[in-house]
Protein backbone atom coordinates (compact mmCIF):
# COMPACT_ATOMS: atom_id res chain seq x y z
CA UNK A 1 0.00 0.00 0.00
CA UNK A 2 2.76 2.47 0.39
CA UNK A 3 4.00 2.30 -2.83
CA UNK A 4 0.87 3.50 -4.33
CA UNK A 5 0.68 6.34 -1.79
CA UNK A 6 4.44 6.94 -2.49
CA UNK A 7 4.09 7.15 -6.45
CA UNK A 8 1.30 9.73 -6.37
CA UNK A 9 -1.05 7.30 -8.29
CA UNK A 10 -3.80 8.46 -6.46
CA UNK A 11 -3.07 12.47 -6.67
CA UNK A 12 -5.44 14.61 -8.78
CA UNK A 13 -4.07 17.88 -10.78
CA UNK A 14 -6.15 19.94 -13.35
CA UNK A 15 -3.20 21.00 -14.80
CA UNK A 16 -1.25 17.77 -15.69
CA UNK A 17 -3.08 15.98 -18.77
CA UNK A 18 -2.31 12.58 -16.91
CA UNK A 19 -3.75 12.75 -13.77
CA UNK A 20 -7.22 12.72 -12.76
CA UNK A 21 -9.04 15.84 -12.54
CA UNK A 22 -10.90 16.11 -8.92
CA UNK A 23 -14.46 15.47 -8.84
CA UNK A 24 -16.35 18.91 -8.26
CA UNK A 25 -19.69 18.24 -5.84
CA UNK A 26 -22.19 19.67 -8.57
CA UNK A 27 -21.12 17.25 -11.00
CA UNK A 28 -23.46 14.96 -11.88
CA UNK A 29 -21.04 12.20 -13.37
CA UNK A 30 -21.41 10.14 -16.49
CA UNK A 31 -24.27 11.07 -18.56
CA UNK A 32 -27.11 8.66 -18.02
CA UNK A 33 -30.75 8.73 -19.81
CA UNK A 34 -33.73 9.23 -17.84
CA UNK A 35 -36.03 6.05 -18.99
CA UNK A 36 -39.30 7.38 -17.18
CA UNK A 37 -39.03 10.75 -18.53
CA UNK A 38 -37.85 9.33 -22.36
CA UNK A 39 -40.55 6.81 -22.13
CA UNK A 40 -43.31 9.24 -21.64
CA UNK A 41 -41.91 11.70 -24.22
CA UNK A 42 -41.64 8.72 -26.48
CA UNK A 43 -44.20 5.93 -26.46
CA UNK A 44 -47.64 7.04 -27.47
CA UNK A 45 -50.10 7.41 -25.22
CA UNK A 46 -52.46 4.49 -26.78
CA UNK A 47 -49.30 1.93 -25.89
CA UNK A 48 -48.92 3.08 -22.61
CA UNK A 49 -52.79 2.89 -21.89
CA UNK A 50 -52.38 -0.78 -23.19
CA UNK A 51 -49.46 -1.17 -20.72
CA UNK A 52 -51.44 -1.23 -17.89
CA UNK A 53 -53.49 -3.55 -16.44
CA UNK A 54 -56.25 -2.89 -13.75
CA UNK A 55 -57.88 -5.91 -11.12
CA UNK A 56 -59.98 -5.57 -8.35
CA UNK A 57 -60.91 -8.37 -5.73
CA UNK A 58 -62.39 -8.95 -2.61
CA UNK A 59 -61.32 -11.90 -0.13
CA UNK A 60 -64.97 -13.46 -0.14
CA UNK A 61 -68.16 -13.39 -2.04
CA UNK A 62 -70.38 -12.53 0.43
CA UNK A 63 -70.36 -10.62 3.55
CA UNK A 64 -72.53 -10.15 6.50
CA UNK A 65 -74.68 -7.08 6.96
CA UNK A 66 -72.51 -4.41 8.51
CA UNK A 67 -69.45 -6.49 8.04
CA UNK A 68 -66.84 -4.45 6.43
CA UNK A 69 -66.19 -5.23 2.58
CA UNK A 70 -62.18 -5.98 2.43
CA UNK A 71 -60.71 -4.56 -1.60
CA UNK A 72 -57.40 -5.24 -3.66
CA UNK A 73 -57.28 -3.31 -6.17
CA UNK A 74 -54.06 -3.93 -8.20
CA UNK A 75 -52.31 -1.92 -11.27
CA UNK A 76 -49.36 -3.40 -13.35
CA UNK A 77 -47.44 -2.44 -15.88
CA UNK A 78 -47.02 -5.18 -18.41
CA UNK A 79 -44.14 -3.57 -20.33
CA UNK A 80 -40.34 -4.02 -20.00
CA UNK A 81 -39.99 -0.37 -19.84
CA UNK A 82 -41.49 2.38 -17.64
CA UNK A 83 -44.78 3.94 -18.17
CA UNK A 84 -46.57 6.68 -16.97
CA UNK A 85 -50.05 7.94 -17.47
CA UNK A 86 -51.48 11.52 -17.13
CA UNK A 87 -54.31 11.99 -14.77
CA UNK A 88 -56.76 15.27 -14.44
CA UNK A 89 -56.04 15.44 -10.59
CA UNK A 90 -53.28 13.73 -8.14
CA UNK A 91 -55.57 11.00 -7.22
CA UNK A 92 -54.54 8.50 -9.51
CA UNK A 93 -56.49 5.89 -9.28
CA UNK A 94 -60.72 6.03 -7.58
CA UNK A 95 -63.33 3.36 -6.40
CA UNK A 96 -67.02 3.35 -6.65
CA UNK A 97 -69.86 0.63 -5.25
CA UNK A 98 -72.58 1.22 -7.64
CA UNK A 99 -71.72 4.17 -9.23
CA UNK A 100 -71.19 6.29 -6.45
CA UNK A 101 -67.72 7.35 -5.87
CA UNK A 102 -65.72 6.16 -2.99
CA UNK A 103 -69.72 5.05 -1.29
CA UNK A 104 -70.36 8.69 -1.73
CA UNK A 105 -73.57 10.47 -2.83
CA UNK A 106 -71.72 13.46 -1.94
CA UNK A 107 -69.75 15.11 -4.95
CA UNK A 108 -66.06 14.07 -3.57
CA UNK A 109 -63.31 16.90 -4.12
CA UNK A 110 -59.87 14.38 -5.37
CA UNK A 111 -57.49 17.97 -5.58
CA UNK A 112 -56.95 20.75 -8.79
CA UNK A 113 -53.36 19.81 -9.86
CA UNK A 114 -52.70 17.42 -12.73
CA UNK A 115 -50.57 14.57 -11.71
CA UNK A 116 -48.91 11.54 -13.18
CA UNK A 117 -49.97 7.87 -12.14
CA UNK A 118 -45.47 6.69 -12.71
CA UNK A 119 -44.98 2.89 -13.02
CA UNK A 120 -41.39 1.28 -13.49
CA UNK A 121 -40.74 -1.31 -15.65
CA UNK A 122 -43.01 -4.26 -15.18
CA UNK A 123 -44.08 -2.85 -11.71
CA UNK A 124 -47.17 -4.18 -10.25
CA UNK A 125 -48.79 -1.19 -7.23
CA UNK A 126 -51.60 -2.79 -4.89
CA UNK A 127 -53.78 -0.93 -2.85
CA UNK A 128 -55.70 -2.25 0.36
CA UNK A 129 -59.35 -0.13 1.03
CA UNK A 130 -62.58 -1.21 3.10
CA UNK A 131 -66.03 -0.02 2.11
CA UNK A 132 -67.59 -0.25 5.49
CA UNK A 133 -71.30 -1.24 4.05
CA UNK A 134 -72.01 2.57 4.22
CA UNK A 135 -73.31 5.18 1.45
CA UNK A 136 -72.59 9.09 2.46
CA UNK A 137 -75.41 11.04 1.91
CA UNK A 138 -74.24 14.18 3.06
CA UNK A 139 -70.82 15.88 4.86
CA UNK A 140 -72.41 14.50 8.44
CA UNK A 141 -75.03 11.35 7.19
CA UNK A 142 -74.47 7.94 5.97
CA UNK A 143 -77.20 5.49 5.41
CA UNK A 144 -76.33 1.51 5.40
CA UNK A 145 -76.55 -1.09 2.87
CA UNK A 146 -79.73 -3.16 2.51
CA UNK A 147 -78.89 -6.52 1.61
CA UNK A 148 -78.52 -7.40 -1.77
CA UNK A 149 -75.68 -7.43 -4.63
CA UNK A 150 -73.46 -4.77 -5.18
CA UNK A 151 -71.14 -3.79 -7.96
CA UNK A 152 -67.61 -2.58 -6.54
CA UNK A 153 -65.50 -0.94 -9.71
CA UNK A 154 -61.89 1.09 -9.34
CA UNK A 155 -59.93 2.59 -12.71
CA UNK A 156 -57.40 4.90 -13.01
CA UNK A 157 -58.20 8.87 -13.33
CA UNK A 158 -59.12 10.20 -15.92
CA UNK A 159 -59.43 6.78 -17.63
CA UNK A 160 -62.56 5.23 -15.87
CA UNK A 161 -63.81 3.16 -19.43
CA UNK A 162 -60.77 2.03 -20.45
CA UNK A 163 -58.90 1.41 -17.66
CA UNK A 164 -60.80 -0.10 -14.97
CA UNK A 165 -61.87 -3.46 -13.30
CA UNK A 166 -64.94 -4.45 -11.49
CA UNK A 167 -66.56 -7.62 -9.47
CA UNK A 168 -70.10 -8.00 -7.67
CA UNK A 169 -70.03 -8.00 -3.71
CA UNK A 170 -73.31 -9.53 -1.99
CA UNK A 171 -74.28 -8.39 1.12
CA UNK A 172 -76.54 -10.47 3.41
Amino acid sequence: MRRIYDSEALAADEDDPFKPNRAEEDDPGPRTVDWANASHALVPMALRRRAVRVGVETDRESYALDEPVRFRARFGNRFPIPVSLPTPTRVPWSWSVDGHEHASRVTVDNGDADGLFRFARSEHKTFYRRWHQRFRESDDEWSAATPGDYRLRVWVSGYPETLAAETTVRVE
